[in-house]
């Protein structure tokens, strides 16, 4: 028997920024096709604007006959399904990408932010966590707590001179990685920090070169090269869900 899976996700690669939401994309990409059949909606909020939620929610309603469960990777994306009638129809995954209530931060509250992510998870059929599940929700036999996965195939050990030279980047130098999706200044990420910790780090190292290396929109093929021509991967973020970067950076063995 194959699955019919319908994604519904507002984070996903596209052309004007090709890393954006690509652990959503491979996590589907990972998914057996011979038992698991994964159709895409994707909601292009970015670009597109909030009009693009309301859009999707009649594609979702056609696509609701020939799909078994319905996988909204985001809260918002569980909204669309939310209103396109699927809740009661068909199961339905939900995915928290950020600790939850970040999850919708542009609502103008903590309480309001809490209630909406409630209501998400008592509709859903089954909720994860990429972070930890919040203690409220502990004991819940839907809420597991599940983080992204690895391609350890993908991301190995290799050398780092080589990676330096694949990449132009200075053989004596110290680098520190900094990694954001969409644009260096994302205010989650905290390039603000960053940049301090480089300045701190230069003048406790006055003998040695420290230099930043700055991981935005970089190529998925060269990614792995990134991590293994880098000495440490600094993350700075105010909340994450379940890194990506700390887990490919130690795959190939950057500290």
């Amino acid at each position: 028997m194959v699955l019919k899976v319908l994604h519904l996700t507002n984070a996903y690669p596209c052309a004007e920024i090709p890393e954006y939401g690509v652990f959503v994309k491979e996590q589907i990409e990972s998914l057996p096709p011979d038992h698991i059949d994964s159709r895409v909606v994707f909601v292009n909020g970015r670009s597109q604007g909030k009009l693009a939620y309301l859009r999707a929610v009649s594609d979702v309603k056609r696509k609701i006959p020939e799909s078994d469960v319905i996988h909204c990777h985001h809260a918002y994306s569980f909204l669309v399904a939310a209103l396109a009638g699927v809740v009661g129809r068909k199961p339905v995954v939900l995915s928290f990408l950020n600790d939850w209530t970040h999850e919708v931060k542009d609502l103008p509250s903590q309480w309001l932010r809490e209630m909406v992510c409630r209501a998400c998870v008592r509709m859903a059929s089954k909720v994860i966590f990429k972070s930890p599940v919040p203690y409220s929700l502990r004991g819940s036999q839907k809420a597991i707590n599940l983080p992204n996965g690895v391609d350890a195939n993908f991301f190995q050990i290799s050398d780092r001179d080589d990676a330096r030279r694949e990449l132009g980047l200075e053989p004596e130098a110290r680098y520190l990685l900094f990694v954001s999706s969409k644009n260096k200044y994302r205010e989650q990420k905290r390039y603000d920090i960053f940049a301090e910790v480089v300045r701190l780090v230069g003048e406790a190292r006055p003998g040695e070169r420290i230099l930043e290396y700055v991981m935005v929109g970089q190529p998925r093929s060269l990614v792995p090269s990134v991590f293994s021509a880098c000495d440490v991967h600094v993350l700075t973020s105010d909340y994450e869900g379940s890194p990506n970067s700390v887990k490919e950076a130690l795959c190939c063995g950057t500290r």
